[in-house]
Order: structure tokens, then sequence, then C-alpha cells
């Protein structure tokens, strides 16, 4: 690690040595600020047109390379705590026992089974059907923070755009592509060993933009223990949790207008559990999970009078790899045994997709988007080799079938200035078809009105619907595991939602943003006993409704300072069949703090972070999950062309725990990390 952490140092040295009078860090900074603090900032993830985020027709917050620097943030889920209503717990939440779960908008779920939130990268989607997952940002999220631009996400219903599993939200990441140069180099506690180099060159009709990380780090070194039933006990001990390895590459070309991005991320993680029982495994035994996303992508935009024509195809491979499984601990189920049970597995898929939009905007007042998308995602057998029939012997067992997913989808959307700089209204439809499962069909529409009764205030109303559809690991049941049954007519989660949201600027360097919503979801899938003895399967089994309030408010103090807060309400999330609250949803969420610039050079921000008592849900003997807060500072440094970055998270080093897997063998919540500090040197040329 160390020496490719040279390697990339010196390459890179050698190559801008003579150009430090050249620094981007505080352009970056000043460019951000205002415009995300006062509703200036451009966005097209709403509806893929350019409009400010006050405009758009949904709740959208931008968050730039300069805030997440001031931050200090480690990973990408430090980054996203920061938003209003949005939580990602510790690992240890899925069936693996590895996965961060989503919290958002009074909505629970796992996260590598499935996730309510679709994740994209450069606006191509990173969800894959065999999982309906994030693929290598489900278990640590370490993609090096310094690849990111800007992170756009809109909180609530986005499949009117997206399509499937974008049921309450978006997070669209931009990655770096100026003419920019930097080098990166960390490290800090919990093992955290980072590197980052960024080099672009070339002309305007044709330039290479290039991007390598790379970072080790287990994410806390905590007491863990298990318990099974009130009969079989294991002490606790002390462990280094969840321990990570990333790689992470980017390269994008450019040629007269052509755009061809290539990215590669693989992390590798170590989990501390067995993945029966859920047992603590011996240090030299926890299971290993490699995890690789391959992206490569192709697009032109066509311009047209009074419009444009813009096309794009991609690539996209996604591997589920166990080399080592470890199913039992030593000795179990018998002596016959002394390893335990073990094995290995994969599984994964390859998807190719094809996109072609028609903007128009040669209507007065009107700007209308017309698109179709195509994609088709093939996933072979997945097959594991195990010990669990001869304890000498690893014999093949195939966990799930392979399936063949084609998706068609058609989408609209006209937004209208019915008075300029007034009132603007948003209509939209996508309509999806699936061919792997029935009840393949989705109308996903929105409705959204704009109106703007003074300067510096506008307020939204919003209507629109959402879907996630049932992934592959759903449906694609085995038969060589016959205690699981496939449910023929399973039917995708369907939501809807309303919305009421207030952006206004009331006093003089000020924003304040408040919004309510209200959300009813039906069709929730889970696995359950199924309709024969002995048997599960995964099927529709309840519906779910919930409601809330979210609030932000942000005070410039000068060009380089400003006061943050936010904070988000869930006054209701329970089932609508029986009446009972859905497990571990936050009541309250809350960040707040205070970026303040010392002179020319230097830079400080202390913030604090609250997420309210966690009650696991209904048939859940485990006790509520206490409140926490936590505060965490950064400091930064630059002098011309040298960043110097100091950043200490969790810095009163107070005890937190989240939830863990819920299973038969109840696991105690996971610890987290105690006071954590990274600290690093960035060089700009």
């Amino acid at each position: 690690m160390l020496k490719q952490l040279v390697l990339m140092l010196a390459a890179v040295l050698s190559v801008g040595a003579m150009q430090c009078d050249v620094f981007a860090a505080e352009q970056e900074q000043d460019a951000a600020l205002e415009d995300v603090l006062f509703l200036d900032m451009d966005t097209d993830i709403a509806t893929k047109s350019k409009l400010k985020v006050s405009e758009s027709p949904a709740i959208v917050t931008v968050i730039t390379a300069a805030q997440i620097r001031e931050m200090g943030a480690r990973t990408l889920h430090d980054v996203l705590n920061t938003i209003p209503g949005m939580y990602f717990s510790l690992p240890g939440s899925d069936l693996m026992g590895t996965a961060r779960a989503d919290y958002i908008r009074g909505l629970y779920y796992n996260h590598t089974q499935s996730s309510p939130i679709k994740l994209l990268i450069n606006g191509t989607s990173l969800v894959d059907a065999y999982q309906d997952s994030w693929g290598t940002f489900n278990q640590y999220g370490t993609m090096a923070v310094h690849m990111i631009e800007r992170i756009e996400v809109i909180r609530g219903p986005g499949s009117v755009v997206y399509g499937g599993s974008a049921l309450a939200g978006v997070i669209n990441i931009v990655t770096k592509s100026d003419d920019s140069n930097q080098v990166d180099v960390g490290g800090g506690t919990n093992g955290l060993k980072r590197g980052f180099v960024k080099v672009s060159a070339g002309s305007r009709d044709l330039r290479a933009n290039a991007m390598a990380s790379l970072g080790d780090s287990f994410i806390t070194n905590a007491v863990i223990g298990r318990w099974s039933g009130t009969t079989l006990q294991q002490s606790s001990e002390k462990r280094e949790l969840y321990n990570a390895a990333s790689r992470d590459y980017l390269l994008d070309l450019l040629y007269h207008g052509f755009k061809w991005q290539n990215i590669f991320f693989r992390e590798n993680v170590y989990n501390p559990f067995t993945q029966v029982g859920y047992y603590i495994a011996d240090q030299n035994r926890r299971c290993r999970l490699e995890l690789t996303t391959v992206l490569s992508s192709l697009e032109k935009s066509f311009p047209i009078e009074n419009g444009s024509i813009n096309s794009k195809v991609f690539y996209r491979r996604t591997i589920y790899g166990f080399p080592f499984l470890s199913f039992t601990p030593s000795n179990v189920p018998s002596a016959l045994w002394p390893d335990g049970w073990y094995g290995d597995g994969e599984h994964g898929s390859e998807a190719v997709s094809g996109n072609v939009e028609f903007s128009y905007n040669g209507i007065k007042n009107q700007n209308v988007l017309l698109g179709y998308e195509t994609l088709h995602e093939r996933a072979p057998d997945a097959v594991m080799h195990s010990n669990m029939l001869n304890p000498n012997v690893l014999q093949p067992i195939m966990y799930l079938v392979g399936k063949t997913r084609n998706l068609n989808s058609i989408y609209v959307q006209d937004t209208l200035s019915v008075i300029p700089d007034k009132v603007s209204f948003n209509m939209g439809l996508r309509h999806d078809n699936y061919s792997d499962f029935n009840n393949g069909t989705a109308n996903s529409p929105r409705i959204a009105l704009m109106y703007k009764p003074v300067e510096n205030y506008v307020i939204k109303a919003l209507y629109g619907t959402a879907f996630r559809p049932p992934s592959f690991t759903t449906t694609g049941i085995s038969p060589d595991i016959p205690q699981v049954k496939d449910d023929k007519n399973i039917k995708p989660e369907f939501m809807e939602t309303i919305e009421l949201a207030l952006d206004c600027s009331p006093f003089n360097k000020t924003n304040v943003r408040l919004n309510c919503y209200s959300n009813r979801i039906t069709n929730l899938i889970k696995r359950v006993p199924s309709d024969e003895p002995l048997k599960v399967w995964n099927t529709n089994v309840g519906n779910q409704k919930s409601w809330g309030v979210e609030g932000e408010a942000k005070l410039l103090l000068d060009r380089k300072s400003y006061i943050f807060a936010n904070g988000a309400y869930c006054g209701e999330s329970k089932n609508m069949d029986t009446g009972a609250r859905a497990e571990y949803v936050p009541e309250f969420l809350g960040n707040a703090g205070v970026n303040y610039g010392l002179g020319k050079n230097l830079n400080v921000m202390v913030k604090g972070f609250y997420r309210s008592v966690l009650k696991p849900g209904a048939g859940d003997n485990r006790a509520d999950i206490p409140s926490f807060v936590l505060f965490d500072t950064a400091v930064n440094y630059t002098y011309k062309s040298h960043n110097v970055y100091v950043s200490v998270y969790n810095m009163l080093d107070q005890e937190w725990k989240d939830p863990s897997i819920s299973s038969a063998n109840i696991l105690e919540p996971m610890q987290g990390y105690g006071r954590r500090l990274d600290v690093g040197y960035r060089y700009m040329f």
C-alpha cells in the first residue's frame, strides 16, 4: 500500500513540479459557497434540464467539493449523513452482516437486499438488478471523496425521471473533470492509509482526465458480542470491525464532443461474523468479500435549433465475490468439522443500456423533454462451494438461479413558465416495462407547482409516485434450496408522495428551507413464511405510511464563513394494516455547525450530529438503542498550492450504537467508532 502511494506521488510530482503557482482550491471555495447558500446553484437532477435549486420540481440538495473538504469527510456516508432526514447506519444490518441500512423519511431499508435510494455516477445508474443495491458502495462507501465535484440529491420520489429503485430518493455523484491536477496522501486512526491522484491534460477538442484512489481502514475497534435465544452464550471480545480496502480508478476521454468515461471500483471487506448463527469468527477465518463495479459509458449531445438531442450508452458489471465464507465456528455442527462449515461463492450481473433524449425549448415559456431508455441485464447462476455435506470436500450448490432482464422505458416532461419569474408548472410521466417478473409494468407521474410571490421566496407543491422492482435475489429462487418458494405474482413496491416546501431568504445573507411530506407505500417486499409448511418466500406483505417535516437554515458571515443547521422530524411511520410502528426509524435527526475562515489561509469547521432513540419493530425483543450526539471538527491550512488538513470525528469520544442483524440469533447493537483522527497533505497544480 505505502509503496503504491509513493509511486503515485512521484509520478504526479514529476508531471507538474513546475506549475506550483496555480491553486484551484481557493477558486473552488469562492465559486461554491454563495451558490449553495442562496439557491443559485444550477442542477439538472430533477428534470435533466438545467434549473436553479429553488425552481426544481423536487426537494433538492447540492453538496460541493468545497463543503466536503471543509467538513473533513472520510467516506461518502460521512457526507450523506449531513443531509436533512437521511441517515446511513454502521455496517452490520444485512444478511451478510456487512452492509449499512438506509433511513430516509420514515423508511428503514436493508442496504444490500434493497435500497429506496437510487445511486448514479455522472447520471449512470450504479444499481444492479441482482441485488437492487449499490454494489461496491454497499459496505463501507470508501470511494475517495476527493474524486467528487459535487453530490446532487433528491429527497422524495424520483422514478418519473430515473425509473425503478428511485423510491424515496436519488443521489447523483458528479466526478471532477476540470483541468486541475492534484495529489493527496493521508492517514489516521482505525488503520487509515489513503492516497489520491488526479491528472488532466489535453486541449479543448481532445482531453484526458484520470483519477486513482487507494484506501485502507477499518470502521471501529469495538467490543462485540452475540447471544442466541436464552441458552447459547458467547463472551464479548474486542475486534477490528469491517477491515476494508478500496481501489478506485477513473478515466475520462473527450474527443470533439464525445465523452468516454471508464470507472473501476473495487472494495475488499472482512466480516467478523459467521454466516450461520452469526458467531464471532476466528480472526484468521473471517468472511472475506470482494466487491467490484465496472462502468463504461459513451455520451454525445447534438445541438439543434431550439434544443438538443442527447444520447448515451453504457456497460455495467457488478461482481459480489466471496472467496472465503465462514458459515460456522470450529467444531460446529460437530467435531467432524474441525474448521466448521465454510466455502466460497460469487454472483453478479452484466448490463448494457442505451438512452436518447430530445430536449426542446422552441415553444414560448416551455421546456419539453422526451426520452427513451432500454436496458438488457443478465446474471448467470450463482454457485457456492461448501463442505456442509462432507467436511473434506467443497461441493457446488446453486443458491440463486440465473435471470435476464429486458427493460424498456419512455418518459416525457414539460416545464411551463405560466407567469415568467413568478409561476411555473411541471408535469412528467414515465412508463417502465420489465420482462423478468409478472406485473412488470409501472407508470410514474409527477405534478409540481412552483410559485414565487416575492423576490427570494419560492413555494412548491409536489405530487409524485415511485416504485422499486423485485431484484434477482428476490425472484431467482434455486431448486437446490427447496425451503425457499418462488412467488410468481410478486409486485413492485409502490410509493405515493405529497410534498409542500418553502425556500426563502428572509434576511440579508440567510437562507431557510422548510418542507413537509406524506408517504404511502404499498406492496412492501419481505421474506416471510410462505403458504406452504416449512417454507419461506419473498412476497408483498403489507403497506406503510409516514409523514414528517424537514428544515435547514444557513447564514453567511463573510466570503469564507457561515453557520448552518438542519433537522428532520418523523411524525409517524407505521404499518397501515396492523398499526405497528416501523422498525428502527429515528424520530429526530439533526446537524448544526459553523465554518469559519481565519484569515486567508486557515479554515475551521465544527459541527454536531444528533440521532434520536431507535426502537425495534414488532416481535423484536431487543432493547431500544439510545440517542447520541457526535461532535466533529476539521481544520484546513492552505498556502499557495499546498493544503494540510486535520479532521477529528467524534472528538468527545462519545459511546454510540447502531442496529445490527435482526435474526433468530440476536446480535447486540453495533458499537460505533470512538475518537477518529485523519491527517493529510494535498498538493494542487
